[in-house]
Parts: C-alpha cells; structure tokens; sequence
C-alpha cells in the first residue's frame, strides 16, 4: 500500500512559497519528485561529448524539466523545493528521492539562477538575467578572497563573459549589429565579424563550463565526475507580453550542455502565447476570408508542435489535483512544528478538509460516488487559505463557539465560495438567501432549482409525484428537488449548482442547531422529510393482513389509549383513557394530580402522528395523499383531527425539537400551560441527550439526509422468521431500523454510544424514571391498527351485504310483467347471478299473488321453503361478491344454481 501522504500548512507561511528543507516520503508530491529525480538522471547522463565536431553539436538533449499545472496547484513550491533538494548536497545524499539516480549522486550543482519573468520588461530578458547572476556571483566571491583566483582563468573567464555580453548586445541592438559586421564601401576586414551573434550559443556555453569549473573548485567538491548550472524559471507563461520572446531564447540558447533548467508553468497558457505571436505574423494570410479556418487549425497547430519542441511531454511533471489525493491528510502547525491540527483518519485530502470542517463547525459534508466533494477546492493554494480559516478557528466547546466558527465559515462560502463557484447571473441571488426567513428561502430555491432544471439536459424526466403538501415552499419540496436532480442530471455544472443549495441549509439548519430553543428547528423542517419516499424505509407487512409499516392510519382516541395506558403502567399511576364514543376532548382540572403523565401521553402522540388526508382527482382518478404541513392535532374547539397516521419518520423528526409539539398538538386549550410543557420537555431532552444529538446530527445536514434514507433503504430487512406473530415482526424490523441508524451515524461520523436509539427515557418530575421501547410500543401501535381496520372492514362488508339483501323487499303489483330468467349461467358474475335469483323472486311473488285462492296449505308450505332458499342463496352469493368482487361464482355455487332453477320452474307461469 502506498504510504499515507500529509499536506502540511504552516502557521504564518501559509501564503509564502512552501519551500521543504527536505523531501519526505509523505509529501504530497513526493510521486512527482521521483518522476523529476527520473528526468534528472537522464539528463545528467546524457552530457553531450566534447569530441563531436562542431556541427554535430546543433541538436543538444532537452534539458528542462518543467513541473506543470493549473493556477494554485503548487508548481512553484514543489519546483523550489526539487532544486533545493538538488542543490544542496547533504540533503541530495539522504533523500530517498535520488536513491536509484547514481549520475545526479555524482554531479555538483550551482547555485540555482532564479528567473520571475513576471517581473521582465521590453528591455531586458532571460539571457540578460542569467549573465548578470553569473558575474554578480563570480565578482561576490571575487572581491571576497582574491587571493584564491588563478589569474589566468580568471581573465580568460572574464573574457569570456565579455564575448557573451558582446553577442547579447549585438542581438539586443540590430541597428548596432549592421553597423558592425557590414562595411558597405566594400571592405573585407569586417568579413570575420559577420555572424558573430550567431556564436552566442557556443560563446555561452563556454562561459558555463567556465563558471563551473572556476567557482565550484574548492576541495570539498572533490569526487564528482560533473558540474551542473541549475536555472529556475517561474511562471514563464505569465508574461504575456514577452513570453514567446523568452521561449525562443531558452529554446535558441540555453539548451546546452551543464545547464539544467526547472520551470513552474501552465503548458496551455504558453501555449496561448505563441499563438497570439503566430497571429501577429500571418495576420495578412488571417485577413483572407476564405483560408481563415484553415490557416487557423494551422496557426493552433504550429503552437501546439513548438510548445511539444520546446518542452517535450516526457519532460512535463504534472502535479496532481488536491481532489484526487488520496490517502492523505491534513497537518496544520506552528513554524516550531507543533501540530494546531492533524487528521487522525487517512483517506484522502478531500476527505481530511471534510474532516476538519465537521471538527470546527458540527457540519458534516460527505464525498460523494467519485469520492470528491464540491467544498473542497480545486487547487492547492485555495484549499491552504481554507485550512487556515479552518485551522485558524477555537476548537469549540459549547453551542456558542460552534455558532461562531459557522458564522466564519459562512462568510467564506458567501464571500469566496460562491463567486468562484457560481455562474454570475445567479451568485448574487444565492449570496442574498443567507438570511432571509425559512419560507422565503424554500420559495426562493424553488425557483431558482426549478428554472435549471427545465432548461438543462436530463438523463430522464421525473414522472410527476403523486402526493402534496400543504404548503408548496415547505422543506419537504426543497429536499424533493435535491433528489430529483440527483437521479435525473448528469452534468456536474448542475450537480455542482444544486450542491450549492445543499451547503447553503446545511449552514442555515446548524446555525438553528445551536439555538438555545430547537422550536425554531422544527418549524423549518416542518415534520417532513422524505414524506411518501419513508414508506419503503421498512419492509411492509405480508401476508394475510397487509400494510405499510413505515406509515399507517390509526384512530387517533386509540393511539391516545394506548400512549396512556403505557405511560400509566411504566410509572405504576391512574392515567385516564379517552371515551372511544366520542371525537372530542375536556379540558384538565386545575388540580389535575395526574397532569403530567398526560402531557407525556400527548407527547407521546405528537411524536409518533402527523396529518394526511387522501384525496382523489388527479389525471386517472387514483387517490392522492396530501401532508398537512402545520394543522394541530386538537382543534380549536376541542374536536380531534382524525385525518392522522402513525408513522416513524414522524418520531426521528419530532425528537429533534419536542418544544414544537406544543404547538402541533395544540394542548393549551386543555389547560397545559407552556412552563408545564417545557418542564417535561427539558428533562426528556437531558435524560435522553446523545440519542436527540444523533437524530439532529442527521436532519441538519443535508448529505446526511440523502444518505441516511439510501443506506437504511438498503438494509431494511431483518429476519422475521420463526413464530414471530405480526407484532413479534414488526418490532424486529424497528430494531433493524435502530440499528441501522447507530451504524450508519458510527460510519459517517465516526462516534460510538452505549445506549440504544430505540430507549426513550422518561422521568416524572419525583424523578422516577422509565425506559419506553419504541420498537415494541411501534409494534403495538401497528397491531392495534391492524385489528381496528379489520374491525372495521368486516362492519363495511356486512352493510354492503345487508344492502344487496334489503334490495330483495320488494313487493309486487297484480298483473305486472314477468322478468327473465336464465336457466343456466353463461355469465358466472356474483352481479348476474343476483339478477337472476331476484327475477326468480319477482316472477314467484307473481305467482302467489296470481294464485292465491288456489293453493292448499302443503302447496303453500312448499313455496315458503323454496322462497327461503332462494334467499339463503342470495345471502351467499352476496357474502361471496363482498369477499371477491371481481371473481366469478365457485363451481358449488353454479351447481347450486341450476338446482335452485329446476325447484323455481314449478312456480314459472311461463313455462
């Protein structure tokens, strides 16, 4: 495995070059120090032979090495720290980075001539600074021990800068270099003078071998087989205005041999700059309209092969994205190395940056599917001043010190983040939602999320959904368009424009957080979530009584009783149960001893409710469930709403801020006053502390949102085998659902508890305490629903079929028509056959009344008994269409039929 990287930020240098004393293993370019530490070996080795005739010596080995990459991604640190390393021979002879190179190992490097050409102007250049370094350095150390200088090499090495500086002259001044070398009165003395500017590169050359050999002379680099000059030029491509001019003459020049030049460029902003030079000379052929998009592929073209002759590919270091290092982490210090910060987890930079922010704000980002996270910036300068903001923060220790690091922490990503981010036309608009109110923050990003969307491309269009809410700009839809561009876009503009959004709540929902009062919070999520999407959470019921687990409608009386009846056994007191007979509430006695166990059983039935109707009238007529986003429980004159269901979302939310129950359950008008309230409020939030934190950890972080519902979705299912009752499964699948929740929170935010998040405990104000299990009170709650409902469909069934029976009492009048009867069935439907047997019994209604006056008292008998069965018959079949009302009639039954046909053809006039 590839050793673990650190990116080490500096206190106090963090704006400076980060130049290394020496190269670890664990630097975060080590990797791209080994490939520079590869370049130098071959060009060391490559030196070429002094025996070659002067004209085999125009093509010389490339000899840069150029560290390349985008703005701020730290090309002139590492290039200062490789020559560094490089020059200074103790730290050359340890680094593990020229272990394998044996040429560098026996090479002596000068000095580096650093070389800003941002700081150049039309006057001087590249080979100016150079010659002025070299006689600077040799006349420094001249005037310092004279005594040391051989006088012969020091005038010929004099000399030499003097025939340099003449051909650099010469070049610089073109009006002089005629005046020099052509006589044009015919004199052929200046013959030999002609081309002398074209010697530079061998004059130049001469002079470093010089320089080399007379300055780096002393004993003590005695052994090494060659001497190199090293020149660094930084940023060469950010002067625009002469950086062709430079590339020529390093390229014309300075590839000879001894030389060794390290650059810190961006490839295509040079790039740019020849083409700008190329435009200029074939501006004339450019003019000509019908070969201008020729001549422009040709013009990109030639910059694209001199940028490839100047600096070949294999020359090129590029230094990796701070997004994509992995196995790294931050360490943030003092300049006497003691750590401020340092990540205990490695993965990678983007993670460890993740890590730091969670430490100092509570806000918990995470990587995504490609391990990257939008927060994290895209070059390394950039993510060093966020470390500093970061670094630079108290570690906190309360609600008020974490409220004031999110506040710095917005004022960077409403200050820097978004501008750099965000397109123009909206940036504006985002860095205003800040702070405005919660409602017009959903409507605001509504909109802007709306009007992206419609106007970009998609992977596949979302079908429309098939609920509501009360409220169109609840966080509800917010989170809903979160989602939806996360499965329907595929363009990381977009993903990186809705993620925009996402950071912005993430801020807006912990700053509530840490609020003194959570009611707040809970009237900004509002009670919803994921809404419909939470009813796959848990598997559903099966069998022969089935049903949503996750959410379920119940009789809000019965739930009350059963809050009631727990809390009453678990604290061993009287505690009233509501009249099943009636739909509305009393107000609680002033001296009500028993008050606050009823305020727990209210409680109790916030947490675990919450309001939806189902209503129709959409396109194909299916029902709609529309979610109430803020109608109490009990209304104003003291009637329930019975539009509840019972649903565990409902519970994970409403912990979150029990102070909002008040309002939601609307008790006040029993005669609960506030201060009642809170005073239980305030010590189910302190028994019950870490369990609330985890669940307020979750809602008010928004990729904590999206990937709790993913990852409890995924492992729902628990094993409900064995003789497991309905209620028995139930709280197994509730238990699988905690249990998710304690892994998912150890896994993302890396914090372990010892007590489990389906134990609420409550205490009563003499202290007396009680631990209610969620799982098994759910499992109840379900079971009791279950029963109610079948209660109650079993009531439907025997209206509809008392309905279908009293449509038999009919009576008949003298002379009426006969109806028709089929003697057997084609049409086996429970509807066709009723039709039949009440014609029978319509048609024998005729005859009685037709015959009256005829009939002994056995005949009568025996019309009695055969009308009788034809009802019981009716009475089946009815029973049968309740139960299957879409099948046809059992093979009994049609049998029976044909039975019942031949004992009503005695009574059939018309036969």
């Amino acid at each position: 495995m590839e050793k673990e990287k650190i990116l080490t930020v500096t206190k106090g240098q963090e704006f400076k070059l980060s130049l290394k004393d020496k190269i670890e293993e664990n630097d975060i370019f080590y990797n791209q120090y080994l490939e520079a530490a590869d370049l130098l070996e071959d060009i060391v080795a490559s030196d070429e032979s002094d025996k070659l005739a002067d004209w085999m010596k125009t093509e010389t080995e490339n000899n840069i090495i150029a560290f390349c990459g985008e703005r701020g991604e730290g090309k002139s640190s590492a290039m200062f720290t490789f020559i560094n390393a490089v020059f200074n021979e103790e730290v050359r002879k340890n680094s593990t980075v020229f272990t394998q190179c044996e040429n560098v190992k026996n090479t002596i490097f000068s000095e580096p001539i650093v070389i800003d050409p941002s700081a150049f102007d039309n006057v001087h250049n590249v080979l100016d600074i150079i010659i002025a370094s070299l006689y600077r350095k040799f006349s420094d150390k001249y005037d310092v021990s004279s005594e040391q200088f051989d006088n012969y090499r020091r005038e010929k090495l004099l000399n030499e800068f003097q025939k340099v500086y003449k051909d650099i002259s010469l070049i610089n001044d073109p009006a002089k270099m005629l005046e020099e070398e052509y006589d044009y009165e015919g004199s052929i003395e200046k013959i030999s003078k002609m081309g002398e500017s074209l010697r530079l590169r061998r004059d130049l050359s001469n002079l470093v071998k010089l320089y080399l050999d007379y300055m780096m002379k002393e004993s003590v680099y005695t052994g090494y087989i060659s001497k190199k000059l090293l020149i660094a030029i930084d940023d060469l491509d950010m002067c625009n205005a002469n950086a062709y001019k430079m590339a020529e003459q390093i390229r014309k020049y300075l590839i000879i041999p001894d030389i060794v030049i390290v650059m810190a460029l961006k490839v295509e902003q040079l790039q740019l700059c020849v083409k700008e030079e190329n435009f200029k000379n074939y501006s004339n052929i450019l003019k000509n309209q019908g070969r201008i998009e020729g001549a422009m592929i040709d013009v990109e073209d030639m910059a694209e092969r001199y940028i490839a002759k100047l600096l070949p590919k294999s020359r090129r270091i590029y230094l990796p994205n701070v997004r994509y290092i992995e196995n790294a982490k931050i360490s943030y210090q003092k300049k006497n190395e003691e750590i401020i910060y340092e990540d205990k987890m490695t993965n990678s930079l983007n993670a460890s940056l993740l890590d730091l922010i969670y430490m100092k704000t509570g806000m918990r980002f995470l990587l995504n599917e490609e391990k990257l996270n939008w927060l994290q910036p895209d070059n390394l300068r950039d993510t060093v001043n966020l470390i500093t903001l970061l670094g630079d923060m108290k570690i906190p220790e309360n609600d008020r010190e974490y409220s004031e690091n999110i506040d710095k922490f917005t004022e960077y990503y409403v200050k820097e983040w978004i501008p750099q981010n965000c397109q123009p036309v909206n940036y504006k608009e985002v860095q205003n939602l800040i702070r405005v109110p919660y409602l017009q923050l959903n409507s605001e990003v509504c909109y802007l999320l709306d009007k992206n969307y419609k106007k970009t491309d998609k992977k596949h269009v979302l079908p429309p959904a098939n609920f509501q809410m009360d409220k169109p700009n609840c966080f509800f839809w917010v989170l809903n368009w979160f989602n939806t561009y996360k499965n329907s876009m595929f363009d990381k503009g977009d993903d990186k424009f809705v993620y925009m959004f996402e950071i912005l709540y993430t801020i807006r929902l912990n700053k509530l957080k840490r609020c003194k009062s959570h009611e707040a919070l809970g009237e900004f999520i509002g009670g919803y979530i994921w809404g419909p999407a939470f009813n796959n959470i848990l598997p559903n019921a099966v069998g022969e009584n089935q049903s949503v687990r996750a959410r379920f409608s119940f009789s809000i009386i019965s739930a009350y009783n059963i809050f009631s009846e727990k809390i009453g056994n678990v604290f061993n007191v009287n505690n009233d149960l509501l009249d099943s007979n009636k739909e509305y509430v009393s107000k609680l006695s002033v001296n009500d001893e028993e008050k606050e166990y009823k305020i727990l059983s209210w409680m109790l039935l916030g947490l675990f409710s919450n309001v939806c109707i189902e209503i129709s009238g959409n396109v194909d007529n299916s029902s709609m469930i529309r979610y109430i986003y803020d109608t109490s429980i009990i209304f104003p004159n003291y009637r329930l709403n019975n539009a509840t269901q019972i649903c565990l979302e409902n519970y994970i939310i409403g912990i979150c801020s029990l102070e909002n129950l008040y309002k939601k359950l609307n008790v006040e008008i029993l005669g609960i006053s506030r201060e009642e309230f809170m005073k239980v409020v305030d010590r189910i939030e302190k028994d019950n502390f870490s369990k609330i934190q985890v669940f307020r950890t979750i809602f008010c972080n928004i990729d904590l949102i999206m990937r709790f519902h993913e990852y409890c979705w995924k492992n729902k299912q628990s094993k409900e085998s064995g003789n497991k009752d309905e209620r028995g499964k139930t709280r197994a699948v509730v238990n699988r659902f905690f249990r998710n929740v304690e892994r998912f929170y150890r896994e993302h935010i890396n914090r372990d508890f010892g007590e489990k998040l389906n134990n609420l405990v409550l205490r009563d104000s003499d202290g007396e305490k009680a631990v209610i299990n969620i799982s098994e009170l759910y499992a109840e709650l379900l079971q009791r629903s279950i029963e109610e409902s079948i209660s109650y469909e079993e009531k439907q069934k025997q209206v509809k079929v008392k309905e279908m029976m009293d449509s038999l009492n009919f009576e008949v009048l003298q002379n009426e028509s006969l109806q028709s009867v089929s003697i057997y069935l084609i049409n086996k439907s429970p509807d066709n056959v009723m039709k039949n047997v009440k014609n029978m019994l319509h048609n024998m209604k005729c005859y009685q009344l037709n015959h009256k006056d005829e009939k002994v008292d056995e005949d009568r008998d025996d019309f009695v008994k055969t009308y009788n069965y034809l009802i019981n018959y009716c009475q089946r079949v009815a029973e049968y269409k309740v139960g299957n009302p879409k099948l046809d009639i059992t093979k009994e039954l049609n049998e029976e039929y044909k039975r019942i046909v031949k004992l009503y053809s005695k009574y059939n006039e018309d036969k």
